[in-house]
């Protein structure tokens, strides 16, 4: 009991192309975690982009970042994509504190990686 579910992508598929809304989509079975922590790789292997959302949010934006003046939008070609599933003793995601994104925190936790088309 209490296992944190494996996410599972559901938009996009695994290898599929960015849904035009550019909304990573994924569910878990299990217990719900107190966080999800998203990680996305461009194709060169750079980081392009990395956010938190309380652990009953199953989707994450992957913003256009050429709207930014002097930076581009994530590389094209096929990139990785993670979402970490975190269970933290007596979290508040209120009272986040980015030392929270350390694992000794976490008590629990599941964690899959996840290929896409941009």
């Amino acid at each position: 009991g209490g296992f944190v579910g494996i996410p599972q992508p559901t938009a996009p598929g695994f290898g599929e192309r960015l849904p035009d809304d550019r909304i990573l989509r994924w569910t878990a079975d299990g217990a719900e975690p107190d966080l999800n922590i998203i990680i996305i790789v461009d194709p060169t292997g750079n980081p392009a982009w990395r956010m938190f959302v309380p652990g009953n949010v199953r989707e994450a934006p992957i913003p256009d970042l050429s709207s930014i003046e002097g930076l581009d939008d994530v590389n094209p070609g096929f990139l990785t994509w993670a979402v970490f599933a975190v269970s933290i003793p007596g979290f508040d995601f209120d009272e986040f504190r980015y030392e929270y994104l350390n694992s000794r925190f976490w008590s629990r936790w599941a964690v899959d990686y996840f290929t896409a088309q941009r």
